[in-house]
């Protein structure tokens, strides 16, 4: 019986941006004018990642209200194909230009501070 072994590694520089990249090409590519932008937040933009880190993305839409769980839906198998691509879990969050813009949440504050526009 052949013995599997778990070494997850975390991206590389390199990786990180050919992976974010794809992620913006595909979401252009998806939404069209709906899209403002996107940004890479957490552990990966924070640069306090390790091996089995997610990268996360928050997808900032023109739409005045975003049904999460649609677009989620809507992006799944683009963003599904990366994660199998490379090997690791991709999550994203959609959200309105203008709660990313104007919430006072702090998970919104620390994505302003913290996060690179791609």
């Amino acid at each position: 019986m052949e013995t599997i072994t778990y070494d997850p590694k975390p991206l590389t520089a390199n990786q990180l941006q050919r992976l974010s990249q794809e992620v913006k090409q595909a979401l252009t590519e998806l939404y069209g004018e709906r899209l403002d932008q996107v940004i890479l937040y957490g552990s990966y933009a924070r640069g306090d990642f390790h091996a089995e880190s997610d990268v996360n993305y928050l997808v900032v839409l023109r739409d005045e209200v975003v049904k999460h769980g649609g677009e989620i839906r809507f992006m799944g198998s683009h963003i599904g194909e990366l994660s199998t691509n490379y090997d690791l879990f991709i999550a994203v969050k959609p959200v309105p230009m203008q709660k990313y813009r104007f919430s006072q949440l702090p998970f919104y504050q620390n994505v302003r501070r913290e996060g690179i526009a791609l």
